[in-house]
């Protein structure tokens, strides 16, 4: 069952976070979907995909808050809205 959540964080490391963090774990995964840079510190995530691997995503992530300085994370439901064509893009 496919899963699609929208993630905001608020990140020390920003650009760390999206170049090491979600650019591996994202294609570990297989999941599509986009994460951008919204300011200097926040990051807004939009994952797709199966809901095992969406959860491992996640599991990963709350284990590296201290690595890239995560103050605050926000995890809802997203409607998926467009076709993310199988990649995920990663826009700073």
């Amino acid at each position: 069952m496919d899963q699609n959540l929208m993630i905001t964080l608020i990140v020390g490391k920003a650009k760390d976070f999206l170049d090491e963090f979600v650019k591996k774990y994202a294609n570990k995964y297989g999941l599509e979907g986009s994460a951008r840079l919204v300011s200097a510190n926040q990051v807004k995530l939009v994952i797709c995909g199966d809901s095992d691997k969406v959860d491992d995503f996640i599991d990963h992530l709350y284990k590296n808050f201290e690595k890239y300085e995560i103050e605050d994370i926000s995890v809802e439901p997203y409607f998926r809205e467009r076709d993310y064509r199988g990649i995920f893009r990663v826009i700073a």
